[in-house]
Parts: structure tokens; sequence; C-alpha cells
């Protein structure tokens, strides 16, 4: 009702591509029939179905036009909202691991720590390739990727390797250090201190956010204001107009 009364229409070649992409989705034909027959439609049964929803698509985006938030409205979220934005100091790292568990025994673990102390004395030869070594040492699940940590941020390591790898300078080698997964022998390659995410930085990021939340609100209004305007009639069966 409210569509017709804005003069939103439809033409015949806008709902049959749609249509074709519905069914393209199904991968075939077979597929498509199949479909059909299991939800007991037919296919002029989803070409109205997808009628309404692209009357509706419609409707919405012209009565929603010019309600999408600004920058100046990131703008003014990012400066009540700092703190999100506020990146912890991180490093990036490598390691190479040599597992332990509960059930190494004090003769396994003491072989273990001298393996480990004789791979960070070749790691720390001029020269070294700890990724290569990494790769054939490390015992971790990262070692087909020579050890790779990526970047992280205090918090997602455990205690004693966090605390070793954050006292290190960007460049060092160090280990070995024992956590409950065993000896590592870590390299940090760079460091970065905490900072203040600039507004620039998470602009896009804000606005599609912004975005997302305002179009879910007014769709919701938009929708109880329709319903309440709309003219429903209830007809008992076999009685027509």
């Amino acid at each position: 009702q409210k569509a017709k009364a804005e003069g939103i229409t439809l033409d015949a070649a806008e709902l049959d591509a749609k249509l074709a992409e519905h069914k393209a989705r199904f991968g075939s034909d077979k597929a498509f029939a199949s479909f059909l027959e299991r939800t007991q439609q037919s296919e002029a049964d989803v070409k109205t179905d997808l009628e309404k929803n692209l009357l509706r698509d419609k409707l919405f985006a012209k009565l929603l036009a010019n309600q999408e938030p600004t920058e100046a409205d990131a703008k003014a979220y990012y400066e009540e909202n700092q703190d999100k934005y506020k990146q912890k100091e991180q490093i990036t790292a490598q390691h190479i691991l040599l597992k332990t568990d509960k059930t190494t025994t004090d003769v396994q673990k003491k072989e273990k720590l001298a393996a480990a102390k004789k791979i960070f004395a070749e790691a720390k030869k001029s020269g070294a390739d700890f990724g290569e070594l990494a790769k054939k040492h490390s015992e971790g699940p990262t070692a087909q990727r020579g050890g790779d940590l990526g970047s992280f941020s205090r918090g997602r390591m455990v205690k004693e390797f966090e605390d070793a790898a954050f006292a290190a300078k960007a460049g060092e080698i160090i280990g070995p250090v024992e956590t409950q997964f065993g000896f590592h022998v870590i390299k940090v390659l760079e460091k970065s201190d905490a900072k203040q995410r600039p507004f620039e930085e998470v602009k896009d990021t804000i606005l599609t956010s912004l975005k997302a939340r305002q179009k879910s609100k007014a769709t919701r209004e938009l929708l109880e204001q329709l319903r309440s305007q709309a003219k429903v009639e209830i007809l008992e069966p076999g009685v027509s107009l």
C-alpha cells in the first residue's frame, strides 16, 4: 500500500533479472525445481515474493534516504569513545618450541632444555636464519611458517612467554623460556608502543558501524509506522469482494 502511494513500481526486466539471480543460487534448474517441490511452491509464487521484496527495498531506500550518519557523527562518536580506539603495546615475534607436558619425565625435560639451549646458541650466531631453524627444530604449530606468531598485545600469550617477550628489545633473541607448553626460543622482530589510533584511521570502521545501527533502528521504526497506518481486511473463507 505504501509503495503504491509513493509511486514506486517495478518493471518486468528488473523482476526477471532478480528471479534469474535467485535461481542461479541453486546451481542448476534441477536443484531449483527440487526446491519448489520440497517447499510446495510454484515459480510464480517465488516471483511474487521477490516482487514484494524488491518493492520493500525500494520503499525503504526512498523513505530512509538522507538519514545516514555523516562524518561529523562519526567524529562525535570517536570523541566520546576514545578508549575503544587505543592500541595497546604490541610486538611481532617468531619462536621455536620444544614441547613438554605433564607426561614428560625429569630426564626428558633436561634433554629438551639442553636442546633448546643449543638451538638458542645457534640462532644467536651471525647470519643465522631464525625461520629456517624454526622449520627444522620447532615442535609447535607455527613451525612450517618459520615460527611466525604475527603481532600481538599483552594478554594473548601465557604469562611467562609474554613477560620475557615484552621485556626484550626489537631484534633480540631470548631463551630458553619455559611455559606450560615447553621451552621457547624467541626472536622479537618489532615493538610498537601503546598509542591512540587517529580518527582518520578508524573513520571508515565507525561509519560502517553507525550506518548499520542507524539502518536497523530506522527500519524497525518505519515498519511499526507502516503497520499502524496500513489498511488490513480479513475476509471469512469463501467471501470475496
